[in-house]
């Protein structure tokens, strides 16, 4: 019977020092013995609890970034739009691996672009585009590599990096 006195009591919610001077303990780990509050009891009790925790969101509008990579071209190879074909192929299958960096313009009208402008001894320009801003030792890297590939095949390159807010 004190058992399941000692039982009643908990689920009918006295804590464990009314349950102790009720049962006449001198203990409370003696009156612990009684206590069998089910898990699911429990959890429901802490489900009742609220605390007003929730940070309070501001709402902002979240300023997203865009980094471009102008290229500006004068002269090149012998071979035109090969040299230029090539040129483009390495930027993209090598040196821009893993970067996720995107040309603005189709390759087959900056092909006609090119002979249209080559003539006239103007510059080709290209735009590679990339979401967020980049490392600043990831954009010399990158630099560096186009350079190096643009004497390779004969082109003066001068390069632009803008980071450009996007709405």
């Amino acid at each position: 019977m004190r058992h399941t006195l000692g039982s009643h009591l908990d689920q009918a919610g006295f804590n464990l020092s009314m349950i102790q001077a009720i049962l006449r303990h001198e203990s409370p780990n003696t009156s612990q013995i009684y206590i069998h509050t089910e898990e699911k009891q429990r959890r429901e009790a802490m489900q009742k609890i609220k605390m007003d925790i929730e940070p309070r969101i501001i709402s902002q509008k979240e300023e997203k970034l865009r980094t471009e990579l102008k290229l500006r071209l004068k002269g090149g190879p012998l071979s035109e739009v090969l040299g230029l074909e090539r040129f483009i192929s390495v930027l993209e299958n090598n040196i821009f691996k893993g970067f996720n960096w995107i040309r603005k313009e189709v390759l087959e009208e900056l092909i006609q672009h090119y002979q249209k402008i080559r003539i006239l001894k103007e510059p080709l320009e290209i735009t590679y585009m990339a979401d967020g801003t980049r490392y600043p030792e990831e954009v010399e890297n990158i630099k560096k590599a186009i350079v190096r590939e643009a004497e390779i095949r004969l082109f003066d390159c001068h390069l632009q990096i803008v980071v450009k807010s996007v709405i």
